[in-house]
């Protein structure tokens, strides 16, 4: 495929495409050049003049692409016409060819019309049936995003067709597959080289199964167990499984919680995922969930006076993206076929790239399907919206239509095509003991925690904020908080002794303590040799590393001295100069208690993380353990003051663990902290228990 970057390029090629040098004096061939370039320009211009420029594929206005498919090239269409199946409705099972050829590193590429309209065509060619049988050739208008894959790639890729339309029983059900006759223009939105989806099924509603179904409806079924709960593309997950695995897409079945401090967890893992180039969808409830706990596409959260509203005839839905891939697919949709969040609009200001895909039009704009992207560059980071409890019947269109939302974006590659796993260390930080656990969502400027001042402008000063949009200064870099809603952005002095956060805590000699801290940069030369932030306790330097455009995490310990009573835990640059940099999630922890000081020296973690839920609770609660290794893990509810509540032994194998701590309904309503320790750790969650 030979890329056309300019609009003389592309006349040069419409002038004297298959034109013979002999033959360019006849008057005939030059009456055919000049035909050939005004309708390229015209062409061009029908193109281009609906595009706003845009820097992501995925938003948008995103730029042209175009290239040449040549001849003999092959096209999986994507449209109701060209890939009817049996009960001539769209055949589903073209989506599990299309990750079939993923799979075994066949390059595809994912061809959209920009600027087009609502089920208008990507592009028109003669072509020939190749697949499931031999046709006859004749002009075809391919619809809906089709998959083409340039006749110089296509060696081996007719056994692969073969071999999946195999598994298929009734003929006119196996998916057609196109091979065109003459070269066309087409638009590559996304070039899939490369890229091999996988996902993670959510369950905090307990219905990830639902997302399951439209992998089968679609034939996703490659490496499924027996169980059918995970596959080669999909499994069943939690949401701390996006920070220890790797995976390009995670969806959200219905997910009903009201409570914040409960949801909130989630969607901080989810809005690291996201901002580490990952896609994200949420359907019905987890809609509602996710919005209100995390503002992701708006200020105020769905707004509950306009939920499920929409009640007019679908004929006056509107499409305003139809050029983007989550919007690739033939015929309308039902935005209220039913469930507990069916079409809604939202409160507040619109932020991170918001916009929508189907909503209503006229005096009812209920929006049934929206989208968000949280990084600023290329591919990936997208969140998707889609209303409607399940999508449950492949024969009916409007239906239909609704997984085809739901499976797009599950192939719409994220960041460089590849798996997202996280560099950094777990947005979940896990102090053990905690005494200060500061993620600045409740600092205002009257705090008296640093030496700087607050109000980031000149050197020595700071400022508490959500993301570096906030900040009036150009050329910060796209940072967002480690875990919650804030972070600390600290402009630091020339001055070695500022601190730049600082608490004072009363101790005793001898005692252990743990500090650490997250650190980011925020403006300046990523790995700089001068910038240097440390941790220390009374002046002592724990620990000091450089800072990346990555949040890392920085900890050291610190033994009392005899005679201390109390002690400054403090975050400075260790050398002088002026730096931008990212604060969050201070952790001080309290002293290791002598009976489990001796379990701590020379092991190895058992767990990599821990997540509890329901919280509030006031029967029982389970704990997701997601674990390194088989191992013991004994779970312990203690109060403020350090006393033991109750107890439960447990063993834990390798990978994900959900304990259930049965009986706390003797346990008096309040504060208390439930300790696991395993693997000669100890692992600290805050528990509230209500009546």
């Amino acid at each position: 495929m030979k890329p056309i970057t300019s609009l003389l390029t592309i006349a040069q090629w419409a002038l004297f495409k298959d034109i013979p040098i002999v033959g360019r004096k006849h008057k005939r061939n030059t009456l055919m050049k000049y035909v050939r370039y005004v309708s390229c320009i015209l062409f061009l211009l029908s193109v281009l003049s609906p595009i706003k420029k845009s820097s992501a594929q995925d938003l948008p206005g995103s730029p042209v692409n175009l290239i040449e498919l040549p001849s003999g090239s092959i096209v999986i269409a994507m449209d109701n016409v060209n890939q009817a199946n049996s009960k001539n409705i769209f055949n589903l099972k073209s989506y599990g060819l299309i990750v079939h050829l993923l799979n075994n590193d066949v390059k595809i590429k994912w061809v959209i019309k920009a600027g087009k309209a609502k089920d208008g065509v990507d592009f028109s060619v003669n072509a020939t049936k190749l697949k499931p049988t031999a046709g006859t050739a004749t002009y075809h208008d391919f619809r809906s995003g089709p998959f083409v894959i340039s006749a110089d790639d296509v060696e081996g890729v007719t056994a692969l067709i073969d071999g999946f339309n195999s598994t298929i029983t009734t003929v006119n059900d196996k998916v057609k597959v196109y091979k065109t006759n003459a070269a066309v223009m087409v638009n590559q939105q996304y070039d899939l080289a490369g890229f091999k989806p996988k996902a993670a099924l959510l369950n905090n509603g307990g219905n990830w199964d639902i997302h399951r179904d439209y992998m089968l409806d679609a034939g996703i079924t490659f490496g499924m167990n027996s169980l059918k709960t995970s596959a080669t593309n999909w499994s069943q997950a939690i949401a701390s499984d996006l920070l220890v695995n790797c995976y390009t897409f995670a969806s959200e079945a219905h997910w009903k919680e009201e409570l914040i401090s409960v949801a909130k967890p989630v969607t901080d893992h989810v809005r690291l995922f996201l901002q580490a180039g990952g896609n994200v969808l949420a359907e019905c409830a987890a809609v509602r969930t996710y919005e209100n706990a995390a503002k992701f596409l708006s200020t105020g959260g769905i707004n509950p006076l306009t939920e499920n509203k929409f009640t007019s005839p679908l004929s006056t839905l509107v499409y305003p993206n139809p050029d983007l891939s989550y919007s690739q697919f033939h015929g309308p949709i039902d935005i209220a076929k039913g469930g507990s969040l069916q079409n809604w609009t939202f409160s507040g200001s619109l932020q991170n790239n918001d916009h929508d895909h189907v909503m209503g039009s006229g005096s009812n704009q209920n929006i049934g399907a929206s989208a968000a992207k949280f990084v600023s560059w290329g591919q990936g980071g997208m969140l998707y919206y889609l209303g409607n409890h399940k999508f449950d019947n492949v024969t009916d269109l409007v239906v239909l239509n609704g997984i085809r939302m739901y499976l797009n974006a599950f192939l719409t590659p994220p960041a460089n095509n590849s798996l997202v796993c996280l560099k950094s260390t777990p947005a979940v930080i896990i102090c053990r003991n905690s005494v200060i656990n500061e993620g600045f969502e409740n600092i205002t400027g009257t705090n008296q925690f640093s030496d700087l001042s607050n109000g980031l402008n000149l050197a020595g000063s700071y400022q508490v904020i959500q993301s570096t949009s906030q900040l009036s200064n150009s050329g910060f870099l796209n940072v967002h908080p480690q875990t919650g809603d804030y972070f600390l952005a600290a402009y630091t002095s020339k001055k070695n002794t500022d601190r730049v956060w600082y608490a004072t805590l009363m101790v005793k000699p001898n005692e252990i303590y743990n500090f650490c801290a997250s650190v980011a940069l925020l403006k300046g030369q990523s790995d700089d040799p001068n910038n240097l932030p440390g941790l220390y306790a009374n002046g002592k330097l724990l620990a000091s590393g450089k800072v990346t455009s990555d949040w890392s995490r920085l900890c050291g310990s610190y033994t009392v001295p005899a005679g201390v009573t109390s002690v400054e835990f403090s975050i400075r640059n260790s050398k002088k100069g002026s730096f931008y940099n990212a604060i969050d999630d201070i952790c001080i922890s309290l002293p290791v208690p002598m009976a489990d000081r001796t379990a701590l020296v020379d092991t190895k973690p058992l767990v990599n993380s821990v997540s509890l839920f329901p919280n509030p609770a006031s029967k029982y609660f389970l704990l997701n353990v997601n674990a390194l290794r088989e191992g013991d893990a004994d779970v312990r509810i203690v109060d403020g003051m350090g006393k033991l509540v109750a107890t439960q032994k447990n063993r834990v194998v390798s990978g994900l663990n959900v304990i259930r701590f049965n009986d706390i309904s003797n346990v008096r309503p309040g504060n208390y902290f439930v300790q696991i320790v395993t693997g000669g750790m100890l692992y600290n969650q805050k528990l509230i228990v209500v009546k």
